[in-house]
């Protein structure tokens, strides 16, 4: 199968700008896509990486943007239905069925979206590269991987449990400045001073978040 992983910034994204006013990142999964009239609608979820308050503001500036069509959120994950003009060739190569989405995407800090794409057709993501690259809002593009290979690497859409608006947000934090990296980004002592809460409290909001989560990354085929 062959795998596609790129690199891009254009002037016309919905989400960008809004992404990088806040300080926040995304990751994406397309879910489908249908054509009506003149517009190609596509369906999307984000997770949503930042505190309470900015996944708030990020959701108010997506129910009123002119291209987004239908809002719905759960926690820091948001579902949206976006449209775009039929004659934008490159977001309808994007959806083409011949393509699929082996992880999710990501909307960085600095503006930029990686995706990562796979198809039994080289020919189709050749299209891909082609219509992006030459499209007249793109301002960046890099090709990071265009090659044959058994992908291992599978994300099945299936939403992570949910957290308590506390653990979501010690949890981001923690993943945003390093803590779990090694060694250490950064100390629980420093992480809960930027909380404004006690280290055992944020040592608790952090291990139910845990104990939530790494059993997803522990399952038995």
């Amino acid at each position: 199968m062959w795998h596609l992983k790129f690199k891009a910034k254009h002037n016309d994204c919905i989400y960008a700008p809004k992404i990088m006013e806040l300080a926040i990142n995304t990751f994406f999964y397309p879910l489908g896509s249908y054509k009506k009239g003149r517009y190609i609608f596509s369906s999307l979820i984000q997770i949503v990486n930042g505190d309470e308050k900015k996944i708030r503001a990020y959701e108010k500036y997506l129910k009123k943007h002119k291209l987004i069509a239908q809002v719905e959120r759960v926690g820091n994950i948001i579902f949206s239905l976006s449209k775009h003009g039929i004659k934008q060739v490159e977001y309808t190569a994007l959806y083409n069925p011949e393509l699929f989405y082996p992880v999710p995407g990501n909307y960085n800090e600095e503006g930029f979206e990686i995706w990562s794409i796979a198809s039994w057709n080289r020919a189709a993501l050749e299209n891909v590269i082609k219509l992006i690259k030459n499209a007249k809002a793109t301002t960046y593009f890099e090709i990071l991987k265009l090659k044959k290979e058994i992908i291992k690497e599978i994300y099945l859409p299936k939403l992570f449990p949910k957290l308590s608006e506390k653990q979501q947000e010690a949890f981001n934090l923690a993943v945003k400045n390093g803590y779990y990296k090694i060694p250490k980004g950064i100390t629980l002592e420093k992480l809960a001073k930027i909380m404004k809460i006690s280290k055992p409290t944020l040592q608790e909001h952090l291990r139910k978040a845990e104990s939530k989560l790494i059993p997803l990354f522990n399952k038995k085929p």
